[in-house]
């Protein structure tokens, strides 16, 4: 199985990542929409029997599926979890952690499943000290249980009680072991780094297989998984395409992708191999980062290519002979010799990165630029309806800003590529685009921000791509424009309890509008602010590592919160309602467990983590009136906090969004279920006697506690 990249040189000088360090979080689901049923990364999966399979992966993800339901169980950690295997579906174990969390509780994470609870298990340690994540775990027996780490040397066994180290003499120090597997208590495989191939016989490990000596004579042999369908048969696979096979009878291992003596496909030498699966030595399967698949029939592989590139990530064997693949942004697929491949996961089928959101009766998108042709998108009742933009033919544009109120007044903000000022902003009535700008404007202007007072008073923030000056807009005017004395630029708008509307920008700035005048206020920072949002008396600001706050009247502040290292970005900020706020945090790609996404929680100037280490980042969160968010980023992945607002839900019209079977239970509305056997459920509803109708099924109702108005 992949868990993580090999790290290749002699001497790797990197930054480390501190990961947030508070040890516990908020209660509340975070539901993924797109992709489904996780947009986590998957990393390892067990199954008891090829019909049940349980999968974990990032931010503590443990999902249990029987080829027809996705169970979301409740872990108990949002570190990442990299090993799952069990001997029977009450005795399961899944592993992993945070190499670099500073204060040690995650670093090493043992969780066990009794059937009906994930528990936490201390972790092995060793002359005093943290051990690393483990990379793999083999269950044999309930007392008989191996890890092991790449980051040492060591492996850990667990005796019904406790974890014990065990030293494999001659095992190179420093270089550990990526992958375990056990076909009985005496006869037990580890491999890694440096080719490292070493056996277990009931007594004491043996080095089978070795490459290089560090640090003198570097190997960029890195083995990423050992597996067999029998003691008897046993193959490695590793990072650039290498395929060993045991010869148990001469107790070696003979390498079987060597192009001059096997048939291999180009596409598969330097190929990084993640995973192994099959049922015999001439009928092996190994998937690979780059979404191919590799069959070994005895004499030579052939390459059985995907439908589109994903990076896969461990593959596992079905009771119907058919296999089913997991990797990144938690896609999920089954191959099968007979028939070929079949979506199990449904995943987005827009092909961009969002990087900006909004709501307003619908939730929108935007990806950071687009071609002719192409525009922003509407999610609604299970589906995603694109809304291109008229910019042209042959053209393209930045996407600077997206603000939605209504289903009949949203605002996107472009910059056009070729650097003319041919538009700066559209507006969407409902029907159609129009080009905005304000009348007594030179040229139009691209938009950053829109904001609509209470009182009625419209405000935009207009410039380039990178941010703008505020104005009051009246009559289709621009009035009460802000001239910087710095020339900095600013990014979002918000008005606060108090009637003020603020505007945050570059070098801290934080600006005020009140009574047809802008002023200045000392937000004490001088981080870029990309963000503020205003509710029940508080206003928050972000950006960069830095949150702030004030009260009506107040002064500015910082937000407590423990662990968010300086390189770490907040993205967005937005009211929940009750004095409570949502935010979206991402870590810095540099640092090893960095590009994650976060979402916090603001009240009272205090910050609470909701989750943390997801996949991906996220590029802005997102609040309904009624206090539901949604949060979107890479990968058009969209997030929720599992909430479905009644106008998700069409009254009059059947709904189409996916393949997950689900229980809907509507407050005021009786209870039903539907399977795939019965496409159709209707629930009535006593206040208008109107009917819900599902089509397929509801996979945006998985994990939903119910319906607000």
């Amino acid at each position: 199985m992949l868990k993580r990249v090999p790290i290749t040189g002699l001497l790797v000088c990197c930054l480390v990542h501190l990961c947030l360090i508070t040890p516990s979080f908020a209660q509340e689901k975070v539901n993924s929409i797109l992709p489904f049923p996780t947009a986590n990364n998957l990393f390892d999966s067990w199954t008891p029997d090829g019909n049940t399979f349980y999968f974990v992966g990032d931010s503590g993800t443990i999902i249990k599926y029987d080829g027809t339901n996705y169970e979301f169980m409740d872990s108990p950690t949002n570190s990442p979890l990299f090993c799952i295997h069990g001997t029977s579906e009450t005795d399961i174990w899944a592993a992993g952690g945070d190499d670099y969390n500073i204060n040690g509780l995650e670093k090493a994470v043992y969780l066990h499943y009794d059937g009906s609870t994930w528990s936490s298990v201390p972790a092995p340690v060793f002359l005093g000290s943290d051990t690393y994540p483990p990379d793999d775990i083999h269950a044999i027996a309930p007392d008989n249980v191996w890890a092991a780490d790449e980051r040492s040397a060591y492996l850990y066994h667990w005796d019904g009680n406790s974890w014990s180290v065990d030293y494999v003499s001659g095992l190179y120090l420093g270089v550990g072991l990526d992958s375990v597997h056990a076909f009985a208590a005496d006869d037990v495989y580890a491999v890694g780094w440096y080719g490292q191939i070493i056996h277990y016989d009931g007594s004491a490990w043996t080095i089978q297989k070795q490459e290089g000596e560090p640090p003198f004579n570097f190997s960029t042999n890195f083995l990423d998984d050992v597996w067999g369908p029998d003691a008897d048969t046993v193959f490695a696979c590793g990072n650039y395409g290498q395929v060993y096979k045991l010869n148990k009878a001469a107790g070696n291992w003979i390498e079987i992708s060597n192009p001059i003596t096997y048939t291999v496909p180009v596409s598969m030498q330097n190929t990084q191999l993640t995973s192994i699966s099959g049922t015999s030595g001439s009928d092996m399967y190994f998937t690979s980062v780059g979404g191919a698949v590799y069959h070994w029939n005895g004499s030579g592989f052939t390459e059985i290519p995907p439908s589109e590139y994903w990076r896969q990530n461990v593959i596992r064997k079905k009771a119907d002979g058919s296999y089913l693949i997991a990797g990144d942004n938690g896609r999920l697929e089954t191959y099968s010799p007979v028939t070929g491949w079949h979506e199990e996961s449904r995943i987005p089928t827009v092909k961009k990165d969002f990087t900006n959101v909004s709501w307003g009766e619908d939730l929108w998108f935007a990806p950071g630029w687009i071609n002719s042709g192409e525009g922003v998108f509407a999610w609604n009742k299970g589906s995603m309806t694109e809304h291109p933009l008229p910019i042209g033919d042959n053209k393209q544009a930045h996407v600077t800003g997206l603000k939605a109120f209504a289903k009949d007044d949203v605002w996107v903000g472009l910059q056009p590529m070729d650097g003319s000022y041919s538009y700066g902003a559209f507006h969407y009535d409902g029907e159609s685009w129009t080009s905005w700008k304000p009348n007594n404007a030179g040229v139009p202007l691209a938009m950053t921000d829109v904001l609509h007072t209470e009182s009625g008073d419209t405000f935009a923030i207009l410039g380039g791509l990178d941010g703008g000056l505020p104005r009051k807009i009246v009559n289709g005017d621009q009035v009460d424009g802000y001239n910087d004395p710095d020339f900095d630029s600013y990014y979002s708008l918000a008005q606060g309890s108090d009637g003020k509307v603020y505007a945050v920008g570059q070098n801290g700035k934080i600006i005020s509008y009140s009574g047809g005048a802008w002023t200045e206020e000392d937000s004490g920072v001088t981080t870029k602010l990309v963000s503020v949002a205003a509710g029940d008396g508080y206003v928050y600001a972000v950006g960069g590592s830095v949150a702030i706050y004030k009260m009506d009247g107040g002064a500015w502040t910082p937000v407590s919160a423990q662990g968010i290292y300086s390189y770490d970005t907040f993205s967005m900020v937005s009211y929940l309602g009750a004095g409570k706020f949502i935010a979206s945090l991402n870590t810095y790609s540099g640092y090893i467990g960095g590009d994650r996404g976060y979402l916090y929680q603001f009240e009272n100037g205090q910050a609470t983590l909701i989750d943390g280490w997801m996949s991906q980042n996220l590029c802005g969160v997102v609040a309904t009136d009624s206090g539901q968010w949604y949060a979107s980023g890479d990968g058009a992945v969209v997030l929720s906090s599992g909430v479905i607002q009644k106008g998700d839900i069409d009254m009059n019209a059947s709904l189409d969004v996916g393949d997950a079977i689900v229980s809907l239970q509507l407050p005021g509305m009786s209870a039903g279920s539907f399977s795939r056997a019965s496409w159709a459920f209707e629930a009535t509803d006593p206040d208008g006697d109107d009917k819900v109708t599902v089509k397929d099924t509801l996979f945006v109702l998985q994990r939903i506690a119910g319906v607000r108005d």
